[in-house]
């Protein structure tokens, strides 16, 4: 299953992108609200006001089934569901279940979550060096190679990448498999892959990247043909997005993390394009100057044309604070920043972002500047996501919460009796809700409401 983080940071992350919630009644009408930065009418900026509803009045979520897993696969980009099928692994078995039902259709044992999800078949890594490909159908091994010399560590991964398997294994380097047989294309075990990302091809080159020492970043493009080394890059770089067939990188200051008594001068927001046939940085686009580049700390950037969106924050605090800019922008009134509705928790995702504020929630509507006050606490708020019309969000305390995006009513509540209460990329499969926790996988019945 691909690693690949093409717009998301870290995730983390991932993934990507999410988290937040409020639990005290705004006690004025959302018309007599002070209006935000970028003032729209009043009509636009008007919201409904959810009172905090008492413990009796949330309505419990139903849970149709739970399984205990062991977490892997947890943060990938792509969640192991296809066809009506959740795949997950536990106690060392690959279980393929029905998402309606919770019925297990088939084991696989000696495997872990997938890394690849096709139609007809599944890709897992198998023992401790080897990669086997599995009928979706009926889980029979349909071949099996090995992948690694040495057992393989907790970052080997696999991706599809046309119609070849790329493999990267964090003292192995980076290989090429068959899908069909199973048999190996290439190997390039001198390429460094420590805590390492497959992009993918991006004008006929293959870029990979991994860490030297957790600061800077090396980005590799290989011959997707016979895996040589075309060209090398290094600094402190994290993928952004792809534009135009090209990587669009974060270009992080060395003084962020070299103590010093000096200031030293710099800018929020540098951008650069990694040049797919030669590795070079080009197009440089720097966003507003700061005196002192030692105070920033960053932890997502992404873009959603035209504008990039940057999450930033003191490395001294906790709060994060989201800033949009617009891309070749030539002075500073394209800066639109979104202090005033308190500190950042979550997105953007899929056109909201998430605020917190003396214990309340909010969403803001980002093309448009609406906002939603969410009938649920931000105190003490582990994550959040959005998925259309429903918010997600977990708590310290174990609590699992789903709202309505609109309007912000809790639509039901679950207490999932869990201490660690970070959850992957929601999984939406007809009225079926996915909740993968850590050690626990939750199918929920999706609110009427929100369906």
């Amino acid at each position: 299953m691909s690693k690949t983080t093409l717009g998301l940071a870290l995730l983390l992350a991932a993934g990507l992108l999410t988290y937040g919630l409020v639990t005290a009644a705004h006690e004025t009408d959302s018309s007599q609200n002070t209006q935000k930065p970028n003032e729209v009418t009043e009509e636009a900026t008007s919201v409904k006001i959810t009172p905090q509803p008492s413990p009796e009045a949330v309505t419990p979520l139903q849970v149709l089934w739970e399984a205990d897993t062991d977490g892997s696969g947890m943060y990938s980009d792509d969640p192991p569901a296809s066809n009506g099928f959740f795949y997950y692994s536990h106690n060392n078995i690959l279980n393929a279940v029905s998402i309606s039902s919770g019925t297990i259709a088939w084991t696989f044992e000696n495997a872990r979550t997938p890394e690849i999800i096709t139609d007809s078949a599944i890709y897992t890594i198998s023992g401790s060096d080897h990669l086997v490909k599995l009928s979706a159908d009926t889980g029979k091994q349909l071949w099996s190679t090995q992948v690694a010399k040495q057992p393989i560590e907790i970052g080997g991964h696999a991706r599809l990448s046309g119609d070849t398997i790329l493999f990267a294994n964090e003292s192995g380097g980076v290989a090429a498999y068959d899908p069909e047989t199973g048999r190996q294309l290439w190997s390039n075990p001198e390429i460094p892959m420590y805590a390492g990302t497959i992009h993918g091809e991006h004008k006929g080159i293959l870029i990979v990247s991994s860490t030297i020492d957790n600061i800077r970043s090396q980005y590799f493009g290989l011959d997707p043909v016979t895996g040589q080394q075309l060209w090398r890059t290094e600094g402190i770089l994290s993928p952004v997005a792809a534009h135009e067939d090209n990587m669009i990188l974060r270009e992080t200051a060395a003084e962020q993390y070299i103590p010093g008594e000096s200031t030293v001068s710099g800018h929020l927001l540098n951008l650069v394009r990694l040049d797919s046939a030669t590795g070079q940085l080009k197009e440089q686009e720097k966003l507003q100057p700061l005196e002192d580049v030692r105070m920033i700390g960053s932890s997502l950037a992404l873009i959603e044309q035209p504008y990039v969106y940057t999450v930033d924050g003191k490395p001294d605090q906790a709060e994060s604070y989201l800033t949009r800019f617009t891309l070749g922008q030539t002075n500073d009134s394209d800066v639109k920043t979104y202090d005033d509705y308190g500190a950042w928790v979550a997105g953007p995702a899929d056109g909201m972002a998430f605020f917190q504020q003396n214990n309340i929630l909010t969403g803001v509507h980002l093309a448009d500047d609406r906002t939603v006050t969410f009938a649920a606490p931000a105190k003490e708020l582990t994550l959040i996501q959005k998925r259309g019309n429903a918010v997600f969000a977990s708590y310290n305390n174990g609590s699992f919460i789903i709202m309505d995006a609109s309007t912000g009513d809790i639509a039901g509540k679950l207490d999932t009796g869990l201490t660690y209460t970070y959850f992957g990329d929601i999984i939406i499969s007809g009225a079926t809700v996915l909740v993968r926790f850590e050690n626990k996988t939750f199918a929920l019945d999706m609110p009427k409401s929100l369906l």
